[in-house]
């Protein structure tokens, strides 16, 4: 099957289908977690097309540090797979430059975004 388009989607479908044999690839979903080495075996039939947010965070890390000279970083997400394993991979990005990461907060309105699938 091609998709999900979303991380959220992908956590709940790629066992689904995995189950019923039927592998997924996907083109949107980034969520490191979802081809992590020590995934659950219900996500071994799951690809992806696009890099995770783990080279996706490292990027942008550098370039705001280094190009922009931003040496602070404050984040607000809305709890959904990708933007809670986003930040967190930002955070080590930013960690790794000796950069400050000044907080995460999660938003008490999820954004109307692929959060819920």
């Amino acid at each position: 099957m091609i998709g999900p388009t979303c991380s959220s989607g992908a956590r709940a479908g790629a066992p689904i289908l995995w189950n019923a044999g039927m592998a997924s690839v996907a083109f949107g979903a980034t969520a490191p977690a979802l081809t992590a080495a020590d995934r659950p075996d219900g996500f071994k039939g799951f690809l992806r097309v696009v890099p995770n947010d783990l080279l996706g965070a490292a990027f942008v890390a550098k370039y705001v540090s280094e190009e922009l000279g931003v040496k602070t970083v404050a984040t607000i997400h809305d709890g959904s797979p990708y933007t809670e394993q986003l930040v967190k991979a930002s955070r080590r990005a930013w960690a790794s430059l000796a950069a400050r990461w000044w907080r995460a907060r999660r938003s008490r309105r999820p954004t109307p975004t692929c959060v819920r699938c």
